[in-house]
Parts: C-alpha cells; sequence; structure tokens
C-alpha cells in the first residue's frame, strides 16, 4: 500500500486496495500474527489523515481463523461510519459468518451515543469472537 503523504490523498486512495492487505500469516506464531494484523489496521488508519478531524485516526480489519482479510475500513468523515463498523459491514456483506473472526482496531470501539450511535454495540451484534486493541480510547465519553 502506498502510504506516501506527500502524494495527493486522492491519488493514494485509488491506489489502495484492501486485498494488497491480505498477507495469509498461517506460518506466524498467534502474537506475530496479531501484531501484522494491527500493523495493517494502523496503515488503514493512516489514510484518514487529513479527513476525519476531530476524529482520531482509525483502521480496523475483520480477520477469519485462516487469516483471511473479510473487511477493512478506516475512518474518514465526521457523521459517517466508523472504521469498526464499515469493516464489519464488508464482511457482513460477503456473505461471511464472524462467529470464529476477530476484529483489529488501533484504538479502543466507542460505547457512547454520539453523531454515531456506539461501535460497542455493532461489534456485539456482529457476534465476532474477539477484539483486538492497540491502546485504550484516551476520551472515552468524547
Amino acid at each position: 500500500m502506498d502510504t506516501d503523504f506527500k502524494k495527493p490523498l486522492a491519488e493514494t486512495w485509488k491506489s489502495f486496495n484492501p486485498s494488497s492487505l491480505e498477507r495469509g500469516p498461517t506460518d506466524l506464531n498467534h502474537e506475530e500474527r496479531h501484531r501484522d494484523f494491527m500493523r495493517q489496521a494502523l496503515e488503514l488508519a493512516r489514510l484518514g489523515v487529513g479527513l476525519a478531524a476531530p476524529n482520531p485516526y482509525v483502521g480496523a480489519l475483520v480477520v477469519d481463523p485462516n487469516g483471511k482479510i473479510l473487511g477493512s475500513g478506516f475512518h474518514t468523515y465526521e457523521r459517517i461510519k466508523h472504521a469498526k463498523v464499515i469493516a464489519l459491514e464488508q464482511a457482513q456483506g460477503k456473505g461471511a459468518s464472524l462467529k470464529e473472526a476477530t476484529l483489529y482496531l488501533n484504538l479502543e470501539p466507542c460505547c457512547h451515543q454520539g453523531r454515531t450511535g456506539p461501535c460497542t454495540e455493532a461489534i456485539t451484534a456482529s457476534g465476532v469472537k474477539r477484539v483486538v486493541t492497540a491502546m485504550r480510547d484516551p476520551k472515552p465519553q468524547a
């Protein structure tokens, strides 16, 4: 994925291909696998630079037990669905069962009603087996 920040964002977005993120780390141990997918979530979050303000940059991946990426998303504009919801809807749109899936996020999901609904409700409703986050939300009530 091209993350050259000197390039206009429109060019970066046009060249973005979620399947390019799919690395299929089946030979990696559990911890390395988490790190690899978290790195990819962070790469997605960087795509929101300059677009997500005043919200934080968030990237999300839905991954099946075999390491296949079922959905991906990043937060772009205020009042638009959050990265987690975009990734979950993408995975569900493919007809994928999320019962054994893992959701990777670089930021803890919001649990309050703001301009959008709480992401925690969408995550719970999706039925994903586990959620892996890089950090707690520094402004949980924001």
